[in-house]
């Protein structure tokens, strides 16, 4: 089981939905069905305070080794971005689900 969780270290996929006519021909609007989106991130290895590459940045954002602030701080000087306050209300409420699913997991 290992191995399997390992292959799948820093990987990023993306999925959409896309429209696939059946029967009776018909053509719906894209706007009506296809703005589900669908990430699946697995972050690689552990965070590391001189990476700025994208995966070194999921590190930051979606594994359980910082605090909020921590992630915050990390952001704006590591990664030069300039965070709001709608950025930190999220980033504190990302915080408390990655938790719960680590102590639920």
């Amino acid at each position: 089981m290992q191995e399997y969780a390992n292959r799948k270290e820093g990987v990023a996929n993306h999925y959409s939905m896309k429209e696939e006519c059946l029967g009776n021909r018909w053509k719906e609007k894209a706007e009506n069905y296809g703005m589900m989106h669908i990430f699946m991130l697995y972050p690689k290895g552990k965070y590391d305070a001189k990476d700025t590459s994208f995966q070194n940045l999921m590190n930051v954002l979606f594994k359980n080794e910082h605090s909020a602030e921590e992630k915050l701080e990390i952001l704006r000087k590591q990664f030069g971005i300039k965070v709001t306050e709608t950025m930190e209300e999220e980033v504190e409420e990302m915080s408390h689900i990655c938790m719960y699913y680590e102590q639920e997991g």
